[in-house]
């Protein structure tokens, strides 16, 4: 069914909206860590996203292929595992290609 979207980003202003979004909700989580826990998870930088040449917007289309697909009636994750599947092809191809991917 492949329910994913690759949509490339290299527009500075939107990745510099996507960093917002991120540090927004990196904020919003930090609350349910304990102190030392919090702290620790406050200090990964998110800058990475506004100093990469491309960001990779990756989301899934639950709609893709209609509404019966092979997996999905038993699974209803089987979008969402689909697309972890593609970003973690992703990630195996760019490392091999000597790339970073983050």
């Amino acid at each position: 069914m492949q329910p994913w979207n690759f949509i490339l980003l290299s527009s500075t202003e939107m990745k510099e909206r996507l960093a917002w979004a991120a540090e927004k909700e990196r904020k919003a989580l930090a609350i349910h860590y304990e102190e030392d826990r919090a702290t620790h998870f406050l200090s990964l930088k998110v800058e990475g996203m506004k100093q990469a040449p491309l960001t990779i917007c990756v989301t899934c289309d639950p709609t893709r292929g209609g509404s019966h697909v092979l997996g999905r009636n038993s699974i209803p994750e089987t979008d969402i595992l689909s697309v972890a599947c593609a970003i973690q092809n992703m990630w195996l191809a760019t490392c091999a290609e000597g790339l970073a991917i983050g």
